[in-house]
């Protein structure tokens, strides 16, 4: 991905809007470092944008959620998250839980289902 940025701070909204499902197309170091960008989005507008006008915080939360089945897209997926530290585990999960108890009722499942994921991952 071709970047008009210097840290992830300065992605526009416009950006994430425009390519809100393109996260899922990433590698390990570019969804690390759009990832938190996606995230601050996500929370920005959690209440003020239906889910069916807006793909970017189900599109978030479906990209940390990764399966258990051994496919070739979860062996993706975990090679996405492969580069995220402790520090950024924790983040994921605070967002997360912001997700799980606020989002509408679309994006409140996956959530809850991620987290069973990052839980797991942070006992281990």
């Amino acid at each position: 991905i071709k970047r008009s940025d210097s840290k992830w701070q300065d992605v526009s909204e416009a950006e994430i809007e425009e390519y809100g499902g393109l996260l899922a197309h990433m590698d390990a170091v570019d969804f690390r470092y759009f990832l938190p960008a996606y995230m601050c989005y996500s929370l920005k507008h959690i209440y003020d944008t239906p889910a069916w006008e807006q793909e970017v915080i189900g599109s978030t939360v479906f990209n940390l959620l990764p399966d258990r089945k051994d496919s070739d897209l979860n062996l993706y997926k975990f090679e996405q998250l492969s580069l995220l530290n402790i520090e950024q585990q924790h983040v994921v999960i605070d967002f997360l839980e912001f997700v799980s108890k606020y989002a509408d009722e679309f994006e409140r499942p996956d959530a809850l289902k991620a987290l069973e994921f990052w839980y797991d991952q942070r006992n281990n």
